[in-house]
C-alpha cells in the first residue's frame, strides 16, 4: 500500500513538472489578453467623440513579458 502511494506521488509529480509551464505560459497569455482588451477599451472610449470618429485608426502592441 505504500509503494502505491509512493508511486501515485511521483506520477502527480512528473505530471505537475511536464504541465506546469504550460499551464503558466497560458495564464500569463489570458493576462496579456485581458490587458489588451482594457487597453483596447480605454483609448476608443476616449476617441469615440463625434468630431473624431473614423479619424483614428489603434494599434495596441502587448508583449507577454512587459513591465
Amino acid at each position: 500500500m505504500e509503494e502505491l502511494l509512493i508511486r501515485l506521488g511521483e506520477l502527480g509529480i512528473g505530471f505537475l513538472s511536464m504541465m506546469g509551464p504550460l499551464v503558466l505560459l497560458m495564464m500569463f497569455l489570458k493576462l496579456r489578453d485581458q490587458r489588451e482588451s482594457i487597453l483596447y477599451t480605454v483609448v476608443l472610449k476616449e476617441l469615440n467623440s463625434p468630431d473624431l470618429r473614423g479619424l483614428f485608426a489603434v494599434k495596441i502592441r502587448c508583449s507577454v513579458f512587459s513591465r
